[in-house]
């Protein structure tokens, strides 16, 4: 009775680690991978601002003007402000800012427009005859409205963007000076000037990690052909500095001293 009671029980045990066996994974059989984690694509309103040190070129000048044109031209700062919505790596991004545009002379070219409201110019050399030197600049004030289409990735930035420019001032600056003395005149007021307060175009720019060069060029001419010089397009070219948002993982820590 006892022998039969004790194969009963170890029936029992043999059954019970049969099917604990049968559970375990093979030897050898590799089990099947879990499936990666889609990445999700965050969307989130980012600020950042563009500082811009841009060369001015008037394209389409008259020759007489063009040539007297002093150095390759005028370096002015822009300030951009822009509001991005990012989706991902992407975004765009629209926001105020202000945009010098400036043409100097190294003859002291006057502008001015005549009987018929043309915008036509003269080079005073009566101040040369009488001992002056003189020097004169055009110089306009815009505030900029672009949309921007971009990447933003590890420090990287690359865009296009479209812009429209309304006028906020206008004047040239003529200065005559001699060893004695110096004199300005400053005539201001687009009324005098005649150019287009609206004005729009396209531009580009590609940085890394907070620094970059940028473009932008006039679509629209500086005068109507019935206003002033024919196809007179300014464009800009330099460099500008922004907030690259990137920031470096940082590595993990390793652990000091003993461990038990």
């Amino acid at each position: 009775m006892v022998y039969i009671c004790g194969m009963r029980y170890l029936w029992m045990l043999a059954g019970l680690l049969v099917m604990g066996w049968a559970q375990d994974t093979p030897e050898g059989a590799e089990e099947a991978p879990s499936p990666a984690p889609t990445p999700s694509r965050r969307i989130r309103w980012k600020s950042n601002s563009y500082l811009e040190a841009g060369y001015n070129h008037f394209m389409g000048l008259p020759a007489d003007l063009a040539t007297s044109v002093q150095g390759l031209g005028s370096i002015k700062l822009n300030f951009q402000s822009m509001q991005m919505l990012r989706i991902g790596r992407f975004y765009v991004g629209a926001g105020p800012g202000i945009v010098i545009r400036e043409v100097r002379f190294e003859k002291n070219a006057v502008l001015y427009r005549d009987t018929t409201g043309f915008l036509t110019y003269t080079f005073d050399t009566l101040v040369t005859i009488q001992g002056y030197s003189a020097k004169s600049k055009f110089q306009l004030g815009y505030l900029r409205i672009p949309l921007e289409l971009g990447i933003l990735h590890k420090g990287f930035q690359l865009a296009v963007f479209g812009y429209g420019d309304l006028l906020v001032w206008v004047r040239q600056k003529r200065k005559y000076s001699t060893n004695d003395e110096s004199i300005k005149q400053i005539q201001a007021g687009n009324k005098n000037f005649g150019t287009e307060s609206l004005q729009y175009g396209v531009g580009g720019r590609i940085g890394y990690r907070g620094i970059g060069a940028f473009f932008n060029y006039n679509l629209s001419p500086l005068w109507r052909s019935t206003k002033g010089p024919d196809n007179v397009r300014p464009i800009q070219v330099g460099i500008y500095i922004y907030d690259s948002f990137y920031k470096k993982s940082k590595s993990p820590t390793k652990r000091s001293g003993y461990s038990s």
